[in-house]
């Protein structure tokens, strides 16, 4: 039995024996599920085995809830991926993300393909009184109807309260306080119509049920649509603008921060010249100036690095 347990610890033992010794019987307890003896009639044997495979996927489904967590958690506390920046453009994105990070306002990041919306939203998560809640990620900024319906039914459940029990290392609270982080510009307007309802009532209403639960959730959206033009062709209700952008932030992209260039191409020519393990590289000031003046569509400046504000 000891050697079973250290293979899967895991598995569930049912010990037999012919002889009901209760010095047998504590040693066995301690490591084993039941200690029947053989004399058990056919109902008490399988009642013992139903019950022993219940355990098993009790535990299975244990250990299956604390590593989903252990990801979680690296995925939260991670030294987040960020923006090299010391532009003024930059600057201003900084001190704006480490002001907001302390309420519990609503945000509306703003910006084109690839400058770091995503990296600013986990930054102000971090910095949040939210920081030891999951960060929930959301994409709604599918093509297909019911993807988004999908996505906007798995955000509900995410923000369903969960009895403390079921959820290792669950806070005192009645309901999780995440923060959730939404892709979305394409949204319909019925959908639009339904998130709306959950942001003001702060309740959602499970599939299938007619119950309100309550919710806490501090909501950070991101876009590259031009949502005040859509408000204007009617393609996305101004209350729900209003009710998402109680802070905007504009993230710039990279001919906004020309200033930034250098750094990272210095950053970039490390990385990659570790990477294949050649000599260290420069770039000539002729190419330099040029790199300044491309337009730079959908890039920002990534890296390695933990996002520290407007210091970094």
């Amino acid at each position: 039995m000891n050697k079973i347990l250290e293979v899967d610890p895991s598995i569930v033992v049912i010990l037999i024996t012919g002889y009901g010794d209760i010095e047998l019987a504590v040693r066995a307890s301690k490591r084993s599920h039941q200690l029947p003896v053989k004399t058990l009639g056919e109902q008490e044997t399988a009642a013992t085995i139903k019950t022993s495979m219940q355990l098993r996927q009790s535990k299975l489904e244990l250990q299956e809830l604390r590593t989903k967590q252990k990801v979680l958690m690296a995925d939260q506390n991670q030294p987040f991926v960020t923006i090299i920046g010391s532009s003024p453009a930059m600057q201003k994105v900084f001190s704006i993300a480490l002001k907001v990070a302390a309420t519990d306002a609503n945000v509306l990041i703003l910006g084109e393909n690839g400058t770091g919306k995503e990296l600013i939203a986990r930054a102000i998560h971090r910095d949040s009184r939210r920081k030891d809640e999951v960060f929930i990620s959301v994409d709604l900024g599918l093509s297909a109807n019911p993807c988004l319906k999908a996505s906007f039914s798995d955000l509900k459940k995410a923000l369903s309260p969960m009895p403390r029990k079921t959820v290792p290392g669950a806070s005192k609270r009645l309901t999780r306080a995440p923060s959730s982080w939404m892709r979305f510009g394409n949204l319909t307007l019925s959908l639009q119509s339904k998130l709306l309802s959950v942001l003001q009532n702060r309740n959602v209403v499970r599939l299938g049920t007619n119950k309100e639960i309550p919710i806490d959730v501090r909501l950070i959206c991101a876009t590259n649509m031009p949502l005040y033009q859509m408000v204007r062709e009617g393609k996305f209700r101004q209350d729900l603008l209003y009710r998402i952008n109680t802070v905007e932030v504009h993230v710039p992209s990279l001919r906004e921060r020309i200033e930034d260039i250098p750094a990272l191409i210095e950053h970039f020519l490390e990385i990659y010249c570790h990477k294949y393990k050649i000599a260290m590289k420069r770039v000539s000031e002729d190419t330099l100036s040029r790199l300044k003046k491309h337009d730079w569509p959908g890039t920002s400046g990534n890296c390695n690095m933990p996002w520290k504000g407007p210091s970094s």
